[in-house]
């Protein structure tokens, strides 16, 4: 994967729903099925190393599901590539 490709959130750190309970705001397996656009890539997380690279995915629903994202691309989060794949 690389910047520029449109991508579809498939999971979320490596789940389909929460293994806890999950504030609403922070409920980011909301976005499961949502179409995204790779803004930038890194290798890895600096707490999770071993989860491999990761992509700051833009997308264009998150403030409509009112969840929090402090990133310098409004409407993005950082996710594992582990979770995404390429919109065909």
């Amino acid at each position: 994967m690389k910047k520029g490709d449109k991508v579809i959130l498939r999971s979320f750190f490596g789940t389909k729903t929460s293994n806890e309970a999950v504030e609403d705001q922070y409920n980011y397996w909301k976005l499961i099925g949502s179409l995204g656009t790779i803004k930038e890539i890194r290798e890895k997380h600096s707490f999770y190393p071993e989860k491999g690279e990761q992509a700051l995915v833009q997308f264009d629903n998150l403030d409509n599901l009112q969840l929090v994202a402090h990133n310098k691309a409004p409407n993005s989060l950082w996710c594992f590539v582990t979770d995404l794949s390429l919109q065909h």
